[in-house]
């Protein structure tokens, strides 16, 4: 069809080269005569510029004419060059004018050869013949014309096509080209199409032999051989099962008298036996010329010439064999098609031999399983665990023993409507884990404990397990777990844990307090054995001046050392939970006051210590004579430490005014004032200490919220952000102390003490910036009463 259009456009090219022509001709004699009529009428000059500019007009026309044609020429060149067939030009007498070669195309003959000859000299008469009668009715009809032939070429005969076109009056047009491969695929399609309906109608056949149902396989391995000797035109069929050397015909169809049912015969003497070692389809169309099977058969008496042999394969092994035969030569090969027939065939027996001995399996395990769940019964209606078993989406209780009602309290019936009833006794607090741990029933990793409340209240300690019960194909099957009280186990492990724990924590104080004692007291008692052995050996010779000091240092150590026992028996009351709270009426202010002129004046005699107390109730600014703030500050600049009163300004939205204060106000509280020394001497003390000589420390007091709060703040080391965790533990101490005397124990008294007040604590520190330490005792110890005697305006 393509090389048609290609015919139809060449002439149509042609038609329009010709008009191309025919106008150029007009175009040059109408040119001829403007030119003779401009040379008559040369009247003025406008009239011959006109006609300049149509001659103009009338060249750049003849210009675009040209340039269509070589177009055309050169499109209808490019056209015939893409056609990889061979093309003839063809006189009226069949004689080859013109030609052009083909592209990757196998042609018998050289057209060069044969320019100016006839088709008869070129072609066989049979191909000639009717070429030249196509040559004629082309020419005659105009209309295209075609045929098909063969000639030989390079050893075998190939086959082409030959179209024939007309291209001018006396000549056509002919493409030739090799349809070969065409033609083969052409054949192989026929041939496919009939063995495909061969297939069709025969997997009917075995459609019809797989939906029939058959009370006995003996029925089955009959109709079978019955249908596939129709099959494959074959005489005999034969069913064998082959237990290792051995070969036992299970059924047959044959007119061979020598082969009957149940012959056993030896592997190695059948046709079958390459079929079992290969484990796939055989066939012998003749076995005239294999030798070595013929003798293999010298026990049986008869002989065979074609054959085809299958293994039928049952859950993954061979079975036996499924093989026709015939005692005749077979005319041509066994098809695939009629292997593949086989091999299905085959494999159907194959699943009715499985299902046939699954159903005596499963027969012979449903009475084991009888036997077994008999047995189950008895040992799981006599434990104490609760035995249970669930469907693998656990909407269902298969079974559950009667130690449930036992230890849940609860009836079994009530697992068995639903399964997930057991959680309404898990206590609340494992409920939610208990639920989480469900879901890893199905993987194996189910063993959980937790905690359920009996029907009176009584709390028990349960170990649930869970394990999957897979089939034999891996799949999930049951889900069946053990439940066991395990109460008593958990109390004698939390005594034992808690004994262990006393243990250790108590081998702990042991090693901390001993590395303490032996650090922090050796020390102190070096420098009294060293004052007392001066003052013994020189007390003759120095003035009242230097004894005194050395007094002093002996007084120092000794004070130091009584801390240092104090705070360890404190602990060690806390530490044997023998420490109560006593909480009585205290003033808060006057106990601080007193606090703070102590700490001035002993260890803290070199540092300036700021007492501030405030409210911002207020009420109680109203009690407090409109003054809400005053603090106490302790100026140690001269050798006697003096306490000043500074009024602090007061300023609301309706006045502002200063208050003097002549005496200091009472603000009563209910604490305990033994823990609250702790507290305070504790923090002030390590403020002190921790912080270089000079600096500030403030002592701050607030009642906010109804709770009273204290904030003890410093310039001093500080702690590192990895001591922080640890600050409370006893004998912990940071990494940042050096050499500064200390036991470990000031801040896990504090702890405690304020733990028994129910307060909290807070530190917000900076290593080298100062610590903050803020104490916030609850309301049920905020003030109870106030005095306001002394204050005046």
């Amino acid at each position: 069809m393509t090389s048609y259009i290609m015919y139809q456009t060449l002439e149509s090219l042609q038609q329009e080269v010709e008009e191309l022509q025919a106008e150029k001709t007009e175009l040059i004699k109408q040119h001829d005569a403007e030119l003779a009529q401009i040379a008559v009428q040369q009247s003025t000059i406008k009239q011959a510029q006109t006609e300049l500019a149509e001659h103009e007009q009338t060249e750049r026309e003849l210009q675009k004419a040209n340039q269509a044609l070589c177009r055309s020429f050169a499109t209808n060149r490019a056209l015939l060059n893409a056609i990889p067939d061979l093309i003839l030009r063809l006189s009226r007498e069949g004689k080859l004018v013109n030609y052009k070669a083909a592209k990757d195309c196998q042609m018998p003959f050289n057209p060069c050869q044969f320019l100016e000859k006839n088709l008869y000299d070129i072609f066989p008469w049979e191909v000639a013949e009717p070429a030249m009668a196509c040559v004629k009715r082309s020419l005659s009809t105009g209309e295209t014309q075609s045929f098909e032939y063969q000639l030989w070429c390079n050893s075998q005969f190939r086959f082409y096509e030959a179209r024939f076109a007309v291209s001018d009056i006396d000549e056509v047009i002919v493409i030739v080209r090799d349809i070969t491969e065409r033609k083969q695929a052409e054949t192989e399609l026929i041939d496919k199409s009939n063995t495909l309906a061969n297939f069709s109608s025969n997997l009917k056949r075995l459609h019809r032999l797989n939906t029939t149902h058959y009370q006995d396989i003996e029925y089955l391995f009959a109709d079978y051989l019955q249908t596939g000797c129709e099959i494959f035109g074959l005489p005999t069929g034969i069913i064998t099962k082959i237990t290792g050397s051995s070969y036992d015909i299970r059924s047959i169809r044959s007119d061979l008298k020598s082969l009957i049912p149940y012959l056993f015969q030896d592997l190695q003497d059948t046709y079958c036996a390459v079929a079992y070692q290969q484990k796939r389809t055989i066939t012998y169309n003749s076995l005239d010329n294999l030798s070595n099977i013929r003798q293999q058969q010298s026990s049986l008496n008869f002989k065979l010439n074609s054959y085809i042999c299958t293994p039928i394969f049952v859950n993954g092994a061979i079975y036996g064999t499924l093989s026709f035969s015939s005692t005749k030569p077979r005319n041509s090969n066994f098809r695939t098609d009629e292997q593949e027939m086989i091999e299905l065939m085959a494999q159907s027996i194959g699943k009715f031999i499985a299902t046939n001995q699954m159903a005596m399996e499963q027969q012979q395990a449903e009475e084991a399983l009888r036997e077994s769940e008999q047995r189950f019964r008895q040992m799981a209606e006599n434990i104490r665990q609760v035995f249970w078993m669930k469907s693998p989406q656990q909407e269902q209780m298969i079974y559950i023993s009667p130690a449930y009602e036992e230890i849940w309290g609860r009836s079994c019936q009530s697992m068995y409507q639903n399964p997930q009833s057991f959680l309404d006794s898990v206590h609340p607090e494992d409920r939610k884990r208990a639920i989480a741990a469900l879901k890893q029933q199905k993987q194996g990793e189910y063993d959980v404990e937790y905690r359920i409340l009996q029907v009176g209240g009584q709390e028990r300690w349960i170990r649930d397990r869970a394990f999957p019960i897979c089939d034999s194909e891996g799949q999930l099957y049951r889900l069946v777990g053990i439940a066991e009280d395990i109460t008593e186990y958990k109390l004698a492990e939390q005594k034992m844990r808690k004994a262990l724990e006393q243990e250790k924590e108590l081998s702990e104080l042991k090693s901390r307090f001993v590395s303490m004692t032996s650090h922090e007291f050796r020390t102190p008692l070096a420098t009294i054995l060293s004052s007392t052995e001066l003052l013994q050996h020189y007390n003759h010779k120095w003035t009242e001046q230097k004894k005194q000091v050395h007094f002093g240092r002996i007084c120092s150590k000794v004070q130091h050392m009584t801390q240092m026992l104090d705070d360890v028996l404190f602990w060690s009351k806390i530490d044997a939970q023998k420490l109560r709270l006593h909480p009585s009426c205290l003033d808060i202010i006057s106990f601080c006051c007193s606090l703070v002129e102590e700490l001035q004046q002993g260890e803290g005699k070199k540092h300036n210590i700021i007492f501030q107390c405030s409210s911002q109730d207020g009420v109680r600014d109203h009690q407090l004579l409109e003054a809400n703030c005053f603090r106490v500050i302790y100026d140690n600049s001269s050798s006697c430490a003096n306490a000043s009163l500074i009024p602090i300004h007061y300023e609301s939205a309706e006045f502002t005014s200063a208050v003097a204060i002549t005496e200091l106000p009472q603000w009563l509280v209910c604490l305990d004032e033994k823990l609250l020394r702790h507290i305070l001497i504790n923090l002030l003390s390590n403020a002190i200490k921790y912080s270089p000589t000079s600096s500030t420390i403030k002592l701050e007091v607030a009642f906010e919220e109804e709770n009273l709060i204290f904030q003890i703040q410093d310039h001093g080391i500080g702690i590192p952000s990895e001591n922080l965790p640890h600050l409370f533990e006893s004998f912990h101490r940071g990494d940042n102390v050096g050499n500064i005397p200390g036991t470990g124990l000031g801040l896990a008294i504090v702890k405690k003490s304020v733990d028994l007040h129910g307060g909290q604590i807070t530190v917000n520190s900076k290593t080298g910036a100062g610590t903050t330490f803020i104490v916030k005792i609850p309301d049920s110890a905020s003030p109870v009463a106030l005095s306001t005697s002394g204050f005046g305006v």
